[in-house]
């Protein structure tokens, strides 16, 4: 995130206070929505016993998703087809989202994370 604060530049002029102030306005969205995605993978491997081969190749992939997300942000903020870049960047999401929900559920499929029992409720145990 730091590298990210790095592009952003300082203004010289007032009239480079707009841009600036739009810059750092896409660098929090940026901000939050990786600290959200990695907040949650935190949680999950901090309860894991260990991780294996697959999990770690899911969440290279996870990782490389994260890495877009200032670029699709300021993609949203910037293309004139704003559609195409809200759809670019909720698939974005979607994908980021989808590979922690994989991790979490190869993480109980391994044994590698203890479910509680009260988290078990209705479900069938592999």
């Amino acid at each position: 995130m730091i590298i990210l604060v790095l592009e952003i530049k300082a203004p010289a002029t007032a009239a480079g206070m707009e841009e600036f102030i739009k810059s750092i306005g896409l660098f929090i969205i940026s901000f939050f929505v990786i600290f959200n995605f990695w907040y949650e993978r935190t949680q999950d491997y901090l309860e894991a016993s260990a991780i294996n081969e697959e999990i770690l190749g899911i969440d290279v992939l996870s990782h490389l998703a994260i890495c877009l997300i200032p670029l699709a942000t300021k993609f949203m903020m910037s293309y004139e087809n704003q559609t195409l870049a809200v759809f670019v960047y909720g698939l974005l999401n979607l994908f980021i989202g989808w590979s922690t929900d994989i991790i979490r559920h190869r993480l109980v499929h391994y044994r590698l994370i203890e479910v509680p029992e009260e988290a078990r409720g209705g479900v069938i145990q592999l």
